[in-house]
């Protein structure tokens, strides 16, 4: 187990109610107790760089934990040669500039969840002046890398282009687009979904040669041809906000929504004593399960995603496809339909630079 992740959550509670948030709302919040203990454990197993996040619910409610966790990994040194890194995920409506000064003393970076256009119909009405007016503050402090992720349901797709020529005009360098899985899709929202895709496609190219950048991370970063996989449990655990240690922050989220507070003993390595006793042992029960999640293992109702032609250009998140069809790796029809859309809007937009980029 080497680790270049590790994420706690720090709390089950939320200042927000976002319209398609799959997360249960709790009051729980992870003791500090066992967060240092996590810190301590974890710690040996950390790559050469690794990267601490704080997720929630909303982590600034538990600002006291982060600024623990941060204490406890600056206050030792590293063995020579090694970083670690900080993160954290907010939904930015508690970043004062008392926590800015703080992020950026400690070279956070920021993920702020801003649904652009659709924000005040999906996250908190009245939040989208907040978010516009915060995202130039935070890009004001250069220590702080910013990244914004916005998602869109069926019923607010057709806000996807402006809101990121939105982003793009604040002078966000990186944004990230998701669907939601409810409400359900409909024909119409899917073909809207391809009118919006191509709007962000020429939006891109109609600056490229001014900017020579492109925003979103999908579209500017070269996929690697090969079958993709989940890296959950191979080089990322996260530490639950009840103390329960998983392969990746989303799975307890997930799974207690679908299987009830005791979520799915699967993919649990158990609570932080129960790991701490024999960490290797207790690994390697749970790793296999983690392990089969690969795109080559996952199926449509069509057929194996292993006998696709598109095999190696797609990556589709199990757990993603799950909030659709109640199966980790289960995915819907529908689903693969809009991860299509995505890759061909990523291909036509680069064949069309690749045109206007001649060498020499």
């Amino acid at each position: 187990m080497e680790l270049e992740h590790l994420a706690f959550i720090l709390t089950d509670a939320c200042n927000f109610d976002c319209s398609y948030c799959y997360e249960g709302r709790g009051t729980q919040r992870l003791d500090p107790s066992t967060l240092i203990r996590a810190i301590d454990l974890f710690r040996p197993y950390f790559a050469r760089e690794c990267l601490v996040s704080f997720y929630g619910g909303e982590p600034l409610l538990a600002f006291d934990l982060i600024e623990r966790a941060v204490e406890r990994l600056e206050s030792s040194p590293q063995p020579n040669g090694h970083r670690v890194l900080f993160s954290i995920t907010t939904n930015g409506s508690l970043l004062d500039e008392e926590t800015l000064v703080y992020l950026e003393r400690h070279g956070f970076s920021v993920t702020l969840s801003f649904d652009g256009s659709a924000q005040d119909l999906t996250r908190q009405k009245g939040t989208y002046d907040l978010l516009v007016t915060l995202i130039p503050r935070i890009l004001a402090r250069p220590a702080i890398s910013l990244e914004t992720n916005s998602v869109f349901s069926a019923d607010t797709v057709g806000y996807i282009a402006d809101s990121v020529e939105l982003l793009a005009r604040l002078g966000v360098t990186r944004l990230d687009l998701n669907l939601a899985h409810t409400p359900s899709w409909t024909p119409d929202a899917d073909l809207r979904l391809e009118e919006e895709i191509a709007r962000v496609g020429e939006f891109f190219l109609s600056r490229y040669d001014d900017v020579r950048e492109v925003p979103w991370i999908y579209y500017s970063e070269d996929a690697i041809k090969a079958v993709h996989y989940c890296s959950a449990g191979v080089d990322r655990m996260a530490v639950s906000a009840q103390g329960t240690i998983w392969g990746c922050a989303v799975f307890p989220h997930y799974l207690t929504e679908k299987y009830g507070p005791s979520g799915c003993q699967d993919f649990c390595f158990g609570d932080l004593d129960a790991f701490a006793g024999d960490p290797r042992e207790a690994y390697s029960r749970k790793i296999a399960a983690y392990a089969a999640l690969r795109m080559d293992r996952f199926s449509t109702p069509e057929r194996p995603c292993s006998t696709c032609a598109e095999l190696e250009s797609c990556w589709i998140c199990p757990l993603a496809a799950g909030l659709t069809t109640g199966e980790i790796g289960r995915i819907a029809a529908s689903t693969c339909r809009r991860a299509g859309v995505f890759r061909e809007g990523k291909r036509r937009f680069l064949e069309r630079i690749r045109g206007r980029v001649r060498p020499g």
